[in-house]
């Protein structure tokens, strides 16, 4: 499924992100993808 890859990649970008810059920019990947209410 496409878009399970698309989120998943934009939700291990943004983790790493914040992992090296611990910031609430960080969260603004999370609300690109579907299931952003999981990893919140």
């Amino acid at each position: 499924i496409p878009e399970l890859g698309s989120a998943l990649g934009k939700t291990l970008r943004g983790f790493k992100e914040e992992m090296k810059n611990p910031d609430d920019t960080a969260i603004d990947t999370y609300e690109d993808a579907e299931d952003a209410d999981v990893y919140r």
